[in-house]
Formats: structure tokens, C-alpha cells, sequence
């Protein structure tokens, strides 16, 4: 414990004596006690995920038995070594151990008690060909951690709907499909953009507009039927040219690239308040006492107003030459909180279910470990 401590501080002295061990030693030693770690955990793994599938289920169903011996039982394995190999000062890839494990696999086909043969193989595959240094300093990566938040979140959200009969009432809802959509857009837009700077390629911005708005407007519109998708398509098939043009023509100067993100900010918003107000009497009537989401689409107008507010007053400033450090966080601030305002939305169906739930636990575990994570 001691050790891990130091690594985790970090104090000079640690630094110079790993620098030191690192241009003697290439590649780590490997210790008895890190390879029956190995061996234990990665054994632990592969039979509990053996043993989670009834044992006469895979032996009446051959492609049962296929999934569960050649496939899910040695990723499990290959899982507790990469697990184990990564602590302390240390790392190696999931691709090293896993191949050792499937190596493993033809050993024990026809006899899958031996399963620790795999996690044998995986372990000392690993030894000879994976395992590096860790390097001293990280990088602090803030996409990873809210991207896996959202994720758990939209789980969780599916989940809930899924076991509720909210589920027809957000079906009738399009504004949850697009606050759907845009929650994969927020986390496109986290990994692209996760420092306070706004200057950013806007390739990336530009493809996932296309896959993630573009794309499922029309396939909703030609699903279900309803103007609003339809009025989602053009708007987007519009917003996609424009954007293409200016990507395509002025792409390469720092204030062309703010003006276009702040076009493209300006004409999503301006859709999302359009698409209120388009709604038939019917869903609007479902979503004002259906979902009671009054108060919800209420602050959504008062906030875009603020957010449109606020993107022409930063544009402005830029543009007279003006801004300061102090704009730059305000406006990403501003932006990041409109984009959880509609991952809020997403969830919205549930939340009176969970109010009321009983098994707030239970639902509760996936989101926090994913945050953790």
C-alpha cells in the first residue's frame, strides 16, 4: 500500500527513482505476486462468466456453447489479467491478453472446467509481449468520464421507460427523440471539444451532424409520419449545406471556424424553438398534460432566448476585436449547460416513475459506476 501511495503522489524522489529503473529495465520484471494475481482473478472471471449461463442450455444448444466457451468465457479471462496488469507502475493493452486467451480456448473446448489453461496462456502471453511502463503523468481526460455519465444515464433511461408506461407517451413526444439525438451530439461535442477554447476541427462537428440529426430525421420523418420530422429533415438538409460550404471554404481561419460554430449554435437553437411551436394540437396537448413537461418546455424557451442572447453577444465581441479570457469560459459554460438542459430532457418520461419508485438503488447503480469510471 505504501508503494501505491508514492505512485499516486508522485513525489520527486518516486520520480527519480522510476526514471532510473526504467533506463535500466526496458520492460518490467515480471513478479510472482502480480502473476497469480493474474492467473486467480482472470480464472475468477472466466468461470463466473462460464457458470452465468446454465450449464445443459449450452450443452443442448451448439452456437450457445460457441458464444459462451470460445467468445464471452475467454474476453472474461482476458479482462482479470488486463485488470491486474495495469496496477502499479505497469500497463498493457486488452488486445495482448485477450489473443492469449482465445489461444486458450482449444484447449479447453471439449473440457471447459479447465478454463485456467486460458487465463495461464493470457498471463504469460502478456509477460513477452505487452507489458510496458505506465508513463509518469496523464493527461486528465474529461470526455471519458462524461461520456460514460450520459451513457449510463440513456441506459438508465431506457431501462425506466422501457419497464414503465411512459414508454407510449415518449413515443408520441418528438422533442424526446431530438433531446435523444442531441445527447449523442453532446458527447461527440465533449470529446472535440473538452478544453475551454471553442477553436476546434469542425470535420469531426460536421459528420456528426450528419449521423446523429440529419440522418434520423429522416428515417423518424419516413417512419412515423409526423411534420415535425419532416420539418427536421429540411431544416437540417439546410443547416447541412450551409455548414458543408463554410467548412469547405473557410475552415482554416481561427475566426471563420468561431463564426461558423456560432452559426451552427444559432440555427440548431433556432430549430429546437421552432419545433415547438410546430407541434400538432395533439402532441402538444399529450406533452403539456400527458408528460407534465409544461414547466420543462416553458424553461426551454426562456433558455434558448439566453443561450441566442448569448452567442450573438460573444460574436459580437469577437468580431469588434474585444473579447477577453473571461468570454471564452463564459460562453462554454452557457453552452455545456444548454446541452445538459436537453440531456435532462431525455430522461424527463421516468422521473415521476423514480419519484415514486422503490427500487431507487437498484437503478442507481449503473449511472454512478459509469461516472466513476
Amino acid at each position: 500500500m505504501p508503494d501505491y501511495v508514492r505512485q499516486a503522489n508522485k513525489p520527486h524522489d518516486y520520480v527519480i527513482e522510476i526514471k532510473e529503473l526504467i533506463r535500466k529495465k526496458q520492460f518490467p520484471s515480471l513478479t510472482l505476486t502480480r502473476s497469480t494475481t493474474q492467473v486467480a482473478i482472470s480464472a475468477l472471471f472466466a468461470y463466473l462468466a462460464y457458470t452465468a449461463c446454465p450449464e445443459d442450455i449450452i450443452e443442448s444448444y451448439w452456437i450457445v456453447r460457441f458464444i459462451v466457451v470460445a467468445i464471452i468465457t475467454p474476453l472474461a479471462a482476458a479482462y482479470g489479467v488486463y485488470m491486474v496488469a495495469n496496477i502499479g507502475e505497469q500497463e498493457c493493452g486488452f488486445k495482448v491478453p485477450a489473443i492469449g486467451s482465445f489461444l486458450g480456448v482449444f484447449v479447453y473446448w471439449d473440457e471447459p472446467s479447465q478454463i485456467i489453461y486460458s487465463s495461464l496462456i493470457s498471463s504469460t502471453f502478456l509477460h513477452y509481449h505487452g507489458a510496458r511502463w505506465k508513463p509518469l503523468f496523464y493527461r486528465v481526460s474529461f470526455f471519458l468520464p462524461v461520456s460514460m455519465y450520459c451513457i449510463g444515464f440513456l441506459y438508465f433511461s431506457v431501462f425506466f421507460l422501457l419497464s414503465s408506461d411512459y414508454f407510449s407517451s415518449y413515443l408520441s413526444s418528438p422533442i424526446s427523440y431530438l433531446s435523444f439525438f442531441f445527447v449523442l451530439y453532446l458527447i461527440h461535442y465533449l470529446r472535440v471539444n473538452s478544453s475551454v477554447m471553442i477553436f476546434f476541427s469542425f470535420f469531426p462537428n460536421f459528420v456528426c451532424q450528419f449521423f446523429f440529426l440529419f440522418l434520423p430525421s429522416f428515417f423518424l420523418f419516413i417512419l412515423l409520419f409526423q411534420k415535425t420530422f419532416l420539418l427536421m429533415f429540411f431544416f437540417h438538409l439546410l443547416q447541412f449545406s450551409i455548414d458543408f460550404l463554410l467548412l469547405f471554404f473557410f475552415s482554416f481561419h481561427p475566426f471563420l471556424q468561431f463564426f461558423i460554430f456560432s452559426f451552427s449554435n444559432f440555427t440548431l437553437a433556432m430549430f429546437l424553438l421552432s419545433s415547438i411551436f410546430f407541434l400538432s394540437p395533439f402532441s402538444l396537448f399529450s406533452i403539456l398534460f400527458k408528460d407534465f413537461s409544461f414547466f420543462f418546455y416553458f424553461s426551454l424557451i426562456l433558455f434558448l432566448s439566453l443561450f441566442l442572447l448569448c452567442t450573438f453577444t460573444i460574436s459580437l465581441l469577437h468580431i469588434l476585436n474585444i473579447i477577453s479570457k473571461f468570454a471564452f469560459p463564459f460562453y462554454c459554460s452557457i453552452h455545456y449547460f444548454f446541452s445538459f438542459f436537453f440531456f435532462f430532457l431525455t430522461f424527463k418520461p421516468f422521473l415521476f416513475s423514480f419519484i415514486f419508485s422503490h427500487q431507487f438503488p437498484s437503478f442507481l447503480i449503473s449511472p454512478i459506476l459509469s461516472s466513476i469510471i
